[in-house]
């Protein structure tokens, strides 16, 4: 839900970095206590640190607020969307081990799936 909104404002409306991003880290699933981080990530060469943290929690405030005023129904759609999406296969090897290497790199598999 995040992903696009954040690519929209942050890189082709502001112009902030060219590379910018908005995901989800997980810490601990694999050993019965979760963390869920939400990361924003934007690399620039023309704004400072504190220009983007700035503008990185404004818009995550203002996407908060829009967000609260989501329809169940859009909600609905979006999940639906992102269901279809997680249980299509990999089609490379390269999406295979993203898919894999976050909870390798951190010691968390998760074995009891």
């Amino acid at each position: 839900i995040i992903k696009e909104p954040a690519f929209t404002t942050l890189r082709t409306r502001e112009q902030l970095g060219y590379v910018v991003s908005a995901y989800v880290m997980d810490f601990g699933a694999g050993r019965g206590s979760p963390v869920s981080t939400l990361c924003v990530s934007i690399l620039s060469k023309t704004h400072s640190p504190p220009m983007i943290e700035e503008r990185s929690k404004i818009f995550l405030a203002n996407f908060l607020a829009e967000l609260s005023g989501t329809s169940d129904e859009d909600l609905q759609k979006h999940k639906a969307s992102l269901t279809t999406k997680l249980l299509e296969p990999p089609k490379r090897l390269s999406a295979e081990f993203a898919q894999w290497w976050g909870e390798i790199q951190y010691d968390d598999c998760q074995w009891e799936r």
